[in-house]
Order: structure tokens, then C-alpha cells, then sequence
């Protein structure tokens, strides 16, 4: 019981930063929604902008914190504690079973009526290939995926990740504060159909989610949306 409480405490004062920092977003930029919140278990499939995403996403669902699927970036080690308290599942490249623990992990949350963050696109939409992981998540607990686009949320240029943190942090909260409001676009949820084989089934939910990726980047950006692999293979 004891370490029990110690391990929350633990989560609770690393994640203290999270929660401060959907607090203190509004000082820096205004987050609007456009299209209906959803309620309920899902897996939110989130274009990834460069900026404090999870942020922007929390904010306009409410909450102070919603997992996430997550890695670190190896330059930044220290920063596992925080993310894991925050985020809570981390993936690792290479790491086929630590991934696989992660994914049961992940299932069991949205099966007890949690909520998702995935960004399918990973850290750089301009490398052009959506990965799997939303939608196998989706599958495997039963839940819908919820697309969601970032409108007035780029703002780094290519390569701008590569800048260390604290150039990067520096940026972005100038960037921020030029834009004035970010806008959180919730699109139409996408149901896994348990008729379908899985991998059929999964093909099918990241097809769609091509699309809505497609559109948000074209729309939002002004480039082409990142492209899921069975698509490259079939040409288009």
C-alpha cells in the first residue's frame, strides 16, 4: 500500500508540468474547437505540428492530461520520467516486446473508458508515412478512432526539431504568441468493424485516416498529408 502511494505521488509531482502548462496555454495562445467533442473511450489520431501538441489537445477535451503513445528523442534521456508520467506509454524503436507491453497496456486504458493520444504521422509529417499504431489500438479495444487536425499550430520550419531544447522551447513560445490561436478540428470517428479480419480491418481504419490526414495537411499546411504504405503500393 505504502509504495503503492509512493508510486502515485511520484506520477502525480512529474506530471505537475503537464498540468500547469494546459493552465497556463490561454497566456500564451487561444485554443479553438471546431466539430463535436467526443466523449467516452477513443483513440485520438492527432496531425502532429512541432509545437506542444498534447497540450492543445488536452485543452480542447478538457482535461489537464491524456495519455499518450510516446518516445523520447535519444538526445534527451532525462526527460523519460516526466514524459512517462505524463503520457504514460512509451514506444521504442527496435523494442518488439517492450512495444507489445505497451500496446496491452494501452488497450486495457481504453477499454476501462480512457482516452488516447496517437500521432500517426510521428514527430515530422513531412517524411510522408502514416504508422499503424492508432488503429491497431482501435481494433484491438473496440473503440473508435477520432482524426484531428491542428489549424494555425505549424511552426517549425524542416529540420526545426533538430534545434536543442532550449533554442527550441525559446521558439516556440515566440511562435506562439505571434500566432494567437491555435484552432483543434475533431473529425468524424472512424468505428473498427469486428466482421473484418484484424489486419484487413486495420488497413481499412488507416485508409480513412488517410484521407483526413490528407485533408487537414492541405488544408491547414498547404502540402500533401503523409500517405499509408498499402496506398504507396497500390499507387494512390
Amino acid at each position: 500500500m505504502i509504495g503503492r502511494a509512493l508510486a502515485v505521488g511520484k506520477r502525480a509531482i512529474l506530471s505537475l508540468p503537464c498540468g500547469l502548462g494546459v493552465l497556463a496555454l490561454p497566456l500564451l495562445v487561444e485554443v479553438r474547437v471546431e466539430g463535436p467533442r467526443p466523449h467516452g473511450p477513443c483513440v485520438l489520431a492527432v496531425t502532429h505540428s512541432g509545437g506542444p501538441d498534447p497540450l492543445y489537445v488536452a485543452r480542447a477535451v478538457g482535461s489537464w492530461r491524456t495519455p499518450a503513445l510516446f518516445s523520447i528523442d535519444p538526445r534527451y534521456p532525462f526527460l523519460r520520467p516526466f514524459y512517462r508520467a505524463l503520457w504514460r506509454f512509451e514506444i521504442r524503436e527496435g523494442e518488439k516486446e517492450f512495444n507489445r507491453r505497451t500496446l496491452r497496456a494501452a488497450v486495457e486504458h481504453l477499454q476501462k473508458g480512457g482516452q488516447i493520444m496517437v500521432f500517426a504521422d510521428g514527430p515530422d509529417f513531412r517524411r510522408g508515412t502514416l504508422k499503424p499504431g492508432a488503429a491497431v489500438l482501435a481494433r484491438r479495444a473496440g473503440v473508435p478512432v477520432v482524426p484531428i487536425g491542428l489549424e494555425n499550430a505549424h511552426i517549425l520550419p524542416p529540420q526545426g526539431e533538430e534545434l536543442a531544447l532550449g533554442p527550441l522551447f525559446f521558439h516556440v513560445v515566440r511562435s506562439l504568441r505571434r500566432k494567437g490561436w491555435i484552432c483543434v478540428h475533431f473529425g468524424t470517428a472512424v468505428f473498427p468493424d469486428p466482421s473484418l479480419p484484424e489486419r484487413a480491418d486495420v488497413d481499412r481504419m488507416m485508409r480513412l485516416l488517410e484521407r483526413s490526414f490528407d485533408r487537414y495537411h492541405r488544408r491547414f499546411v498547404g502540402l500533401p498529408g503523409p500517405v499509408w504504405p498499402s496506398t504507396q503500393r497500390e499507387g494512390g
